[in-house]
C-alpha cells in the first residue's frame, strides 16, 4: 500500500508542475497586449526639465486602450510638471498623437503608478512611443520612472533618452481589448479548421493529456520501486 501511495504522489505532484506551467503560458496575452514587467527592476535616473524619455513599443492587436507606467520619488521636493504623450509613429514622417496629460511633479511622485487611458485604437501591427518629459522642473526636483533590464528585446521595446537609443526598457504594461491569449489563439486555430466546440476540444484534450501523463510516470515509478525492492531481496539459502 505504501508503494502505491508514493507513486500515485509522485505522479501527481509531476502532473501539477506541469498543468501550472502550461496554464501560465495558455493564459498569456502578451503577444498582442505589449507589457514590460521584468525581474530585474531599476529606477530610471532624474528626469527633469531638458529630458525627455521615450518608450517605443509594437502592438499586435486592434483595441489598445490604456498604458501604465510606474513613477519613483528622485528628490525631497520636486516642482513642475510632468508631460506623459502617447504617439502613433507608425509613420514617423506624420505620428499622430493619441493622448496627452499634464501631472504635477510632487502628485506623481508620491503616486505607485500612472494610467493614461483613451479610446481604443486601430492598433494591429502599429508602432507606438510614449514620452514622459518635465516641464519646469529644475535638476535635483524632477522625478523617477521604473526601468527594467534585460526582460524584453529590443526589436519591439526600445527606450530613448534626448533621442539616444538606452539600455533597458521602462517599466510598463498595456491593456489591448482584442488582445487573445495563448488558448485562445490555439482554440481560434482550430475553430478557423472546421472543429465544432474548439474551446471545449482543446481543454478536453489538454486534461487527457494531464490524465495520461499521471499514468505513465505512475507506471515508471512502479517499474523502478519494483526493480529495487528485487535488488535488495537476499538470496535464498541453500536447504
Amino acid at each position: 500500500m505504501r508503494r502505491l501511495d508514493w507513486t500515485g504522489k509522485v505522479a501527481t505532484c509531476a502532473v501539477f508542475v506541469c498543468a501550472a506551467i502550461e496554464t501560465h503560458t495558455l493564459v498569456d496575452r502578451s503577444r498582442g497586449e505589449p507589457r514590460n514587467l521584468g525581474i530585474r527592476r531599476y529606477v530610471l535616473g532624474e528626469i527633469y526639465e531638458g529630458y525627455r524619455v521615450e518608450e517605443r513599443f509594437w502592438v499586435k492587436a486592434d483595441g489598445l486602450s490604456s498604458v501604465t507606467i510606474y513613477p519613483r520619488p528622485a528628490a525631497p521636493a520636486p516642482t513642475g510638471n510632468v508631460m506623459i504623450s502617447l504617439y502613433d509613429v507608425t509613420d514617423d514622417r506624420a505620428r499622430l498623437a493619441v493622448r496627452q496629460v499634464s501631472v504635477p511633479t510632487a502628485e506623481l511622485s508620491g503616486a505607485d503608478s500612472l494610467t493614461l487611458r483613451f479610446p481604443p485604437q486601430r492598433s494591429v501591427y502599429r508602432e507606438y512611443v510614449l514620452e514622459v518629459s518635465v516641464v519646469d522642473g529644475s535638476d535635483g526636483q524632477g522625478i523617477g520612472l521604473l526601468a527594467t533590464r534585460g526582460a524584453m528585446s529590443t526589436d519591439t521595446y526600445r527606450r530613448f533618452v534626448n533621442g539616444r537609443l538606452q539600455f533597458g526598457n521602462l517599466a510598463f504594461k498595456t491593456t489591448v481589448d482584442g488582445a487573445t491569449s495563448n488558448f485562445g489563439s490555439i482554440a481560434s486555430q482550430l475553430a478557423e479548421r472546421g472543429v465544432p466546440g474548439a474551446r471545449f476540444v482543446l481543454a478536453l484534450v489538454l486534461m487527457l493529456k494531464s490524465a495520461a501523463l499521471w499514468f505513465i510516470i505512475r507506471a515508471v515509478a512502479r517499474s523502478a520501486d519494483d526493480s529495487t525492492l528485487e535488488a535488495q531481496t537476499p538470496p535464498s539459502l541453500p536447504a
